[in-house]
């Protein structure tokens, strides 16, 4: 297993466990540890054993170098602000979350984020979801993005796919709005 990367004394540490895969959170912030318990809970590990990941969730202000930034423009939403900037130094990715700040790294000594991230707890849990999602890839399943709505009336249930930005969830909210059901979420 990679080490991890250096970071603020550990104050609290999350094990998670999925359905055939673990993932370990440490982090410096009790308040975060206590938002993620609180999202995780069906998933809190326990039984004892090795995690498949760790994730270092370091709340404080980020280290990196803006200069390096480059925009990471996606050819699916070009109108768009960029949602992330990004450069690549000595076999580590690191990833600026523009909108937030919160930057993610990833290398061989591990994955971390940090940043706001009691503010932007949201992040860390869309990065585990990311991590429990690529392994399900690993294992051979396939994600795709979408949104549904499921009909007041009769429970019928109309799905979106597409490609990220595409506008599936302004088309759901579009339906509901004129009473066309209730949104059974996004992405599916």
């Amino acid at each position: 297993m990679p080490t991890k990367p250096a970071s603020p004394p550990v104050s609290a540490t999350l094990r998670l466990a999925f359905p055939g895969y673990r993932i370990d959170v440490e982090t410096n912030s009790l308040r975060l540890a206590a938002r993620l318990q609180s999202y995780f809970g069906a998933y809190l590990a326990t039984t004892p054993g090795a995690p498949n990941a760790r994730l270092i969730a370091i709340a404080g202000a980020p280290r990196y170098d803006a200069s390096k930034m480059k925009v990471w423009a996606r050819p699916a939403t070009p109108f768009r602000a960029p949602k992330e900037s990004f450069y690549d130094e000595r076999g580590v990715r690191r990833i600026l979350k523009n909108r937030t700040g919160v930057l993610i790294e990833l290398g061989p000594q591990g994955l971390s984020i940090s940043g706001s991230l009691e503010e932007h707890a949201n992040q860390v849990i869309n990065l585990i979801g990311t991590m429990f999602g690529l392994s399900l890839l690993d294992a051979g399943y396939v994600m795709v993005h979408a949104s549904a709505v499921v009909s007041r009336d009769d429970g019928t249930a109309r799905a979106f796919l597409g490609n990220s930005g595409s506008g599936k969830s302004s088309l759901a909210l579009q339906l509901i709005e004129r009473g066309g059901g209730t949104n059974s979420g996004s992405p599916m």
